[in-house]
């Protein structure tokens, strides 16, 4: 009987198109990122490019319908603070887990060698294992 090799988020398709943005970022000045650029999600950094937290399309609109200023509300306020991230040698289970029970976030910073590389959201990860399922089936994986 085969072993099954688990699938590894570097298997999973990346969400690599990210623009880390700053928290000081107002929430006008992030919808351009949102409309303009298609994200769902940013990721928001300190100055030394470490991941402070994600802000997600959802949290921005609360923002407008609460009718904060954009001008003067920061990407900081609105965010989701993380402190999880997942290397990109993680399996995904061990990456959902993390999302799920620990940053209670659908996307997470990939990192390798302490740099980001990318963010990696549950979609991704679904759309991996569904894949992975498929080949098994088929005998092509």
């Amino acid at each position: 009987m085969r072993e099954e090799a688990a699938v590894k988020i570097k298997d999973v398709g990346l969400l690599d198109e990210f623009v880390p943005v700053k928290g000081d970022l107002s929430t006008g000045e992030a919808a351009e990122q949102f409309y303009m650029k298609g994200y769902k999600v940013l990721l928001v950094v300190d100055d030394r490019e470490r991941p402070q937290g994600v802000a997600a399309f959802a949290q921005f609109l609360s923002a407008v319908i609460e009718g904060r200023d954009p001008t003067k509300t920061r990407l900081s306020e609105i965010m989701k603070k993380l402190d999880v991230t997942v290397d990109v040698e993680c399996d995904v289970e061990e990456a959902v887990r993390k999302m799920l029970y620990e940053a209670h976030f659908k996307a997470l910073p990939v990192m390798k060698n302490n740099r980001i590389i990318g963010l990696v959201t549950i979609d991704h990860i679904f759309a991996a294992l569904s894949r992975s399922e498929t080949q098994h089936r088929l005998g092509t994986g």
